[in-house]
């Protein structure tokens, strides 16, 4: 857990909005999580986000907030993960019949240009 101290300087004054306008930026969500100024709102409102779980238990914002709303949606998101990581490794992994389908059209697809 990092104290208050260790925090950059700008962490403090950082907003939300500020954030916003700047997303092209590569910005260190975990630290983001920590700082006061993002609220559940915000991080409800913003699911695409890779904010992190413990950083943001740790933002005393959260606590205003029903503690099994929070959990609810970080399950939510976990889950989606871990749906999306399996269908990553079943798309490009040939242990899986998916993959294997992808790539025999693939390979067909691409004889089949080559003919032409």
């Amino acid at each position: 857990m990092l104290i208050k101290s260790e925090w950059p300087e700008w962490l403090e004054w950082l907003t939300w909005e500020f954030v916003q306008a700047n997303l092209d930026k590569p910005w260190y969500w975990q630290w983001l999580g920590r700082n006061e100024n993002i609220t559940w709102n915000i991080v409800q409102a913003n699911p695409d986000k890779d904010w992190n779980w413990h950083a943001l238990s740790e933002n005393p914002k959260m606590l205003s907030y029903p503690l099994a709303e929070i959990e609810r949606t970080a399950r939510r998101f976990i889950a989606a993960w871990r749906i999306q990581r399996a269908f990553k490794e079943a798309y490009y992994n040939p242990e899986y019949k998916m993959c294997r389908e992808r790539l025999v059209s693939d390979f067909a697809q691409m004889a089949k240009d080559l003919a032409r």
